[in-house]
């Protein structure tokens, strides 16, 4: 007969060492056995099986082999859990609709009501064979998923604007014939054109002379007459106009008009 495993084994102190309760209880303390899972310093009875019992179905075989939809009987020995129809969730929206049709308007009626009624949404299975619900719809056998292919791009057309060019034309020809089916509103009387509506129109031509000065007003081009003279006398002034033409290399300016330039010599 083996011998009985000592409880603080598998603890921080081994064999060795005070044996206190207080290791049982702190998992710091505990250490790992093999081929076992650790216990987090919960006991439990030797016999003890962790986890659901799984429930042996004998139809699962046919289930598995059978490509219908058509249940398979269960056998005798089944669980009762398989067999037992699962029950369908309340139709809230039908114990609203006749709720608000027998007149109950607050929350404690209402939860009354929904109380001594109990109404259960139908089955997908017997909705469809009644026709109260939407068929599942199927694609054809042929049907292809995914995206189709893309044309490729015209790139002749597109390097000569012959997508602008149409966008063009359609909209000149959209806009004429919206013109010619908006009817022109009559009017009473031609309005009156001034020279501010004539301007905005177009601008009027100026009026040009052949002898007229475009910068002296005529009444000086007519009678006006220089009245200073600084000259003495006309042989002065061709004579001051070739001394300045003379200096005109030796004074800074671009007309000769400024200092003389200093020699650099």
């Amino acid at each position: 007969m083996a011998a009985a495993v000592d409880r603080y084994t598998y603890t921080a102190t081994g064999v060795l060492g005070d044996k206190r309760p207080t290791m049982l209880e702190n998992e710091i303390h505990q250490r790992s056995q093999l081929a076992r899972a650790k216990t987090h310093c919960h006991h439990f009875p030797p016999n003890m099986t962790m986890g659901i019992s799984t429930a042996r179905d004998h139809s699962a075989l046919p289930k598995a082999f059978s490509w219908t939809d058509a249940p398979v009987a269960a056998n005798a020995g089944s669980s009762s859990l398989l067999s037992r129809p699962k029950q369908q969730p309340k139709d809230f929206v039908s114990l609203n609709r006749d709720a608000a049709r027998s007149g109950y308007a607050t929350m404690r009626e209402n939860r009354d009501f929904r109380a001594m009624h109990d109404y259960r949404k139908q089955p997908e299975r017997d909705r469809r064979a009644s026709g109260t619900g939407a068929a599942t719809s199927r694609a054809p056998v042929d049907a292809a998923h995914g995206v189709g292919n893309r044309p490729s791009t015209p790139i002749h057309e597109l390097i000569a604007y012959k997508f602008q060019n149409d966008w063009i034309r359609d909209q000149v020809s959209g806009n004429q014939a919206r013109a010619a089916a908006t009817p022109k509103k009559p009017l009473m009387c031609q309005p009156y054109e001034t020279r501010a509506s004539m301007l905005r129109s177009y601008l009027l031509p100026a009026e040009q002379h052949a002898s007229a000065s475009l910068w002296k007003m005529p009444r000086f081009e007519r009678s006006a007459r220089s009245r200073l003279d600084t000259f003495r006398s006309e042989r002065q002034r061709s004579l001051a106009f070739e001394l300045h033409e003379a200096e005109r290399t030796d004074r800074m300016g671009p007309r000769g008009l400024g200092l003389h330039i200093p020699s650099t010599k």
